[in-house]
């Protein structure tokens, strides 16, 4: 599974403490795979050393990562989770689409460089990806040590008992006028989900 939600039939079935388990391993699952598939991309990028990074070069990658382009009726569509260049004011992103994505947001996206011309520096691509060269290998680990089931249910537990008193703590204030809490900074709960 490429996202971190949860089924519906998954919400209902699962403990709290196992919807947390749940959605922290497909958290480290993706972080894990696009770490992957960045270090694919720089690999396959290092050909084109001191190049333009151009259309051509992009659909040679999306074969590679076995994306191609869909041929229709109406000429070549992108793949769901294919690879376009995004331009964005002054900076050149190499960006992968995610059509899974529920707030339709792009998914891996590699900032190339800032400059109109395109070219390839693996370098500067380093440099400018700090977040998937070294913040994403301290996230798996982070989110790896957490992978600990005792520590969900007390997580959960707790969750729980504070949802509980603040309904509670909810309930006792509907018994005041407002006026009166809002001038001594006491304000409802709420509760999101």
């Amino acid at each position: 599974m490429n996202f971190n939600h949860l089924t519906i039939k998954e919400s209902n079935d699962l403990s709290l403490a196992k919807q947390i388990e749940t959605v922290t391993l497909r958290h480290i699952e993706v972080l894990e795979n696009d770490l992957k598939e960045f270090n694919f991309i720089i690999d396959f990028l290092k050909q084109y050393e001191n190049k333009k990074i151009d259309k051509r070069k992009v659909e040679k990658l999306n074969v590679l990562l076995d994306r191609p382009d869909h041929k229709t009726e109406y000429g070549n569509c992108l793949n769901p989770k294919g690879y376009f260049i995004r331009e964005s004011g002054n900076m050149i992103y190499l960006t992968r689409l995610d059509y899974c994505n529920s707030d339709c947001k792009y998914g891996l996206s590699i900032l190339i460089g800032y400059d109109k011309n395109k070219v390839i520096n693996i370098k500067n691509i380093l440099e400018y990806n700090t977040c998937y060269s070294s913040n994403y290998q301290k996230l798996i680990s982070k989110a790896s040590i957490q992978v600990n089931y005792r520590k969900y249910r007390k997580l959960a537990k707790y969750f729980n008992d504070i949802n509980n008193m603040m309904y509670e703590y909810n309930k006792l204030l509907d018994e005041y006028p407002n006026n009166i809490l809002d001038e001594i900074g006491i304000k409802k709960y709420r509760h999101y989900d």
